[in-house]
């Protein structure tokens, strides 16, 4: 279902998605807003808790709109700095959250072609030089592009007041939204709407303090959430945004990350609504878009090889090498027999990746294609 009543000025984009897995997926309504923010919305549920243990991962799939973009100086870079020709930048205005990153800039064009899609972390800036959390000097060969974005945040998601309609409550009764903190270390700091009559008055507060506000917690950029919900019943959840374009890179720590391959979209038409290719793990062709996963991991056996797992299949599949019975490529770890190539990763989903060795980066190319506006 799309709306077609629009102003002149806006154009509609129609972008089909393959549903899959238990995560229900509608459509996505796009409005071209600027030549490269493309806006959409992608409804999905949220496991009600009789379904895996009422645990949904979440891919919010979705970015918030480029801000501004800005050509980097000629020349050598700085370590940690990047210098925007023409730029002036007021005090504070990438400083919204006390305590974590709240913007970030990712390379949109560069002369190396391994720096583009590359992401990191506004730390600080001044009037014309933002500092950055990455060292990217050594890939970075002057004059890039770069986008300025800002994280998506709690409220930004599921509203201020809880529009999105989680169970609210204490600590100890309400929907949880954890964050994993990635590495060997991995750990979740977990979230959730305060509601009712209560000292320190409700709103989004941390598991572990409920009287400070966390509404504009930012939920970083390629980060997957994990939802518990405690009532019986599934929730729908909108989530809108711009879509992420061009291609992506995505640092894999080592140990445990839970990723939102921030791929809402698989196939585009001009008009009527049909089944499009779906994101798979590595199946090709007619049908099926390869996540190019496979290439950012080590193979190996169900004991050696890094591991993947999707939200509502309650398995995990890793890369096979050939060898002895197995001809290699996507295996599930309870049959390493069966081509698991063709899996769907669904829409609005995060993965949960256990890296066994050092840290990669995950390459992944988009997902589809902008067709006629």
């Amino acid at each position: 279902m799309f709306r077609h009543i629009l102003p002149k000025s806006e154009r509609l984009v129609q972008v089909v998605m393959m549903v899959g897995g238990l995560v229900t997926v509608g459509f996505v309504e796009a409005r071209v807003t600027e030549p490269t923010a493309i806006f959409g919305c992608v409804y999905t549920t949220i496991q009600g808790s009789g379904v895996n243990g009422g645990v949904t991962y979440l891919g919010p799939s979705l970015v918030e709109k480029p801000l501004q973009e800005v050509q980097l100086e000629a020349g050598p870079p700085w370590p940690n700095q990047l210098k925007g020709v023409g730029a002036a930048w007021a005090p504070g205005v990438f400083d919204v959250h006390p305590e974590e990153n709240s913007h970030y800039v990712e390379i949109k064009s560069s002369l190396n072609a391994e720096a583009v899609g590359l992401m990191s972390d506004i730390v600080s800036h001044t009037s014309n030089t933002l500092t950055i959390a990455d060292d990217l000097s050594g890939v970075l060969r002057g004059g890039e592009v770069v986008v300025i974005r800002a994280h998506k945040t709690l409220e930004g998601i599921f509203g201020a007041t809880n529009q999105a309609g989680l169970g609210g409550g204490d600590a100890g009764t309400a929907d949880l939204i954890s964050i994993l903190t990635e590495g060997p270390n991995a750990s979740f700091r977990s979230y959730y709407y305060r509601s009712g009559i209560r000292l320190g008055g409700a709103g989004w507060r941390s598991s572990s303090n409920p009287f400070v506000d966390q509404s504009k917690t930012p939920l970083k950029t390629g980060q997957g959430l994990l939802i518990k919900r405690k009532r019986l019943q599934p929730v729908v959840l909108r989530l809108s945004g711009y879509v992420k374009t061009g291609v992506w890179r995505r640092p894999l720590p080592g140990g445990y990350a839970l990723v939102d391959p921030l791929a809402p979209l698989t196939d585009q038409t001009q008009f009527t609504p049909v089944s499009g290719p779906a994101f798979t793990l590595g199946g090709t062709g007619t049908g099926a878009i390869s996540s190019e996963l496979s290439a950012a991991l080590t193979p190996g056996t169900p004991q050696t090889a890094d591991l993947v797992s999707l939200a509502g299949t309650m398995a995990s599949f890793y890369v096979a090498t050939a060898g002895g019975l197995s001809s290699g490529g996507w295996r599930q770890t309870s049959n390493p027999m069966v081509d698991q190539k063709l899996t769907v990763i669904p829409p609005a989903t995060s993965i949960l990746i256990q890296n066994r060795g050092q840290d990669k980066s995950w390459w992944r190319p988009q997902p589809f294609t902008v067709g006629p506006r």
